[in-house]
């Protein structure tokens, strides 16, 4: 989360993912990495992670009463990492 909005729409939060995502499948062999709860009215965080390649997986109706009327769940697979990556 970046809680400053000065830096929001600069691309850290992408980048952020991006070097997360580098590191889960290059340093620690990871064969998936999801991105998970990602609520439906946090626009910006859905588009940093589809930037990077990130799929949706599923999306769950969020309880009556949140903010969120649902949650997003995301997945990038090891296979799709190395297709994009190049």
């Amino acid at each position: 989360m970046i809680g400053e909005k000065d830096y929001w729409g600069r691309g850290i939060g992408a980048a952020a993912i991006g070097l997360l995502t580098k590191l889960g499948f290059e340093d620690e062999k990871a064969d998936m990495i999801f991105g998970c709860s990602i609520a439906d009215y946090n626009e910006r965080s859905l588009r940093a992670f589809f930037k990077n390649g990130f799929e949706l997986y599923k999306t769950v109706n969020e309880p009556e009463g949140r903010k969120a009327k649902c949650s997003h769940y995301l997945v990038l697979k090891k296979e799709r990492y190395a297709e994009i990556k190049q």
